[in-house]
């Protein structure tokens, strides 16, 4: 059982199932979404509907225009590995520029939001609390100019995670990344840390590559 689905709002509870939707091929590339009818479906306003697509639109997952209102769009594996390219090059030096402002308090919270993704098995909610966690340790240099860029891409790979941990193994692993990392910042180790997350992120991409084979030609042939 998610341990988070009680404090979904609606906003949140559209953005999760369109997601997830649209990465299952269930709503194929081309569809337009409309707001009324997906807000009938989900038996809400029409309001947390348009929140949700305008935070799809910005994860790449659909595109957003005047005349046509809401159209999903077609991710391939290609387009995220090259964002995970980039995300590797960042990523381990913005670790290496926040980590000596990470203190005790954000440490216990990193730590609870560890020990909730131990006992998560839905792959999305998971994906939810991995984001939190990194938002966390990612926090104090979120206004840099780096800080800035990596939270763009990492926002245009969030809905593919869930794709990568699909497979409770590789959340494991994740999760033992995650162990390390938190171990490394309170060794105050930036160095260990750094090399952590450009590991964590190549695992996933590794992962997403084998996990997202079907999604990805089912979209294709739909």
């Amino acid at each position: 059982m998610s341990t988070i689905e009680p404090l979904l709002t609606s906003a949140e509870y559209a953005r999760r199932w369109l997601r997830g939707e649209i990465l299952e091929a269930r709503i194929p590339p081309g569809t337009r979404l409309r707001q009324a009818t997906l807000a009938k479906q989900l038996h809400m306003s029409t309001t947390p509907v348009r929140e949700a697509l305008r935070d799809l639109a910005r994860e790449g997952l659909v595109s957003l225009t005047p005349h046509q209102g809401a159209i999903v769009q077609l991710m391939t594996v290609d387009k995220v590995r090259e964002i995970y390219e980039i995300r590797v090059l960042l990523e381990p030096a913005l670790a290496m520029r926040t980590m000596p402002m990470l203190g005790e308090e954000v440490l216990v919270h990193a730590s609870a939001l560890y020990d909730q993704m131990e006992v998560e098995d839905d792959p999305s909610a998971w994906s939810e609390l991995n984001r939190t966690f990194h938002d966390l340790l990612f926090a104090p240099g979120a206004e840099s100019e780096i800080g800035v860029l990596v939270e763009q891409l990492r926002e245009r790979s969030t809905p593919w995670v869930a794709v990568s941990l699909s497979d409770a193994d590789r959340r494991l692993s994740s999760n033992a990344e995650h162990a390390k990392m938190l171990q490394a910042i309170r060794s105050k180790d930036a160095s260990a840390y750094a090399g952590l997350v450009e590991q964590h992120l190549r695992g996933t991409v590794e992962a997403l590559e084998v996990n997202s084979s079907e999604r990805v030609k089912a979209a294709h042939t739909l």
